[in-house]
């Protein structure tokens, strides 16, 4: 562990994600991510939900940053972020490319990132538009 501010850790995981670097991102996530961390994404969403252990997450985000598949978050960009620990929140802005045929839109989230002893213990996700994602995801 090292004495990365958790605002820094934020940053430099969007970082990883935004610039498609798989190994940066899965650095990120076992260097200052907690055993049993929690990601909350709306569960209204196909792919939302409770995702748990660092484990799974960091085979999702390293794949997510590895896929040159145009489907899903592209253009990812960190718009903003708040607080320095306990809590940072990120605002994103994305362009979202729903799977199979479909016009791309553009959308935000704001993700609420929590720390305990300078480790990510949750992430929870707030979309701006739920139902809009919904609408395009295959059926």
């Amino acid at each position: 562990m090292t004495d990365t501010s958790c605002r820094e850790v934020v940053d430099a995981f969007y970082a990883a994600i935004a610039g498609k670097d798989a190994e940066a991102v899965t650095s990120v996530v076992t260097e200052h991510f907690a055993d049993d961390v929690v990601l909350d994404l709306p569960a209204s969403l196909p792919y939302g939900g409770r995702i748990e252990g660092v484990r799974r997450l960091v085979k999702i985000f390293a794949h997510a940053a590895g896929s040159t598949a145009a489907v899903g978050v592209q253009d990812l960009q960190l718009a903003s972020l708040l607080g320095d620990g306990p809590q940072v929140a990120a605002h994103l802005t994305f362009t979202w490319f729903p799977a199979g045929a479909g016009a791309s839109f553009g959308s935000s989230v704001l993700e609420l990132w929590t720390f305990d002893a300078g480790r990510v213990i949750s992430i929870e996700a707030f979309y701006q538009d739920t139902a809009a994602l919904v609408a395009v995801a295959p059926s």
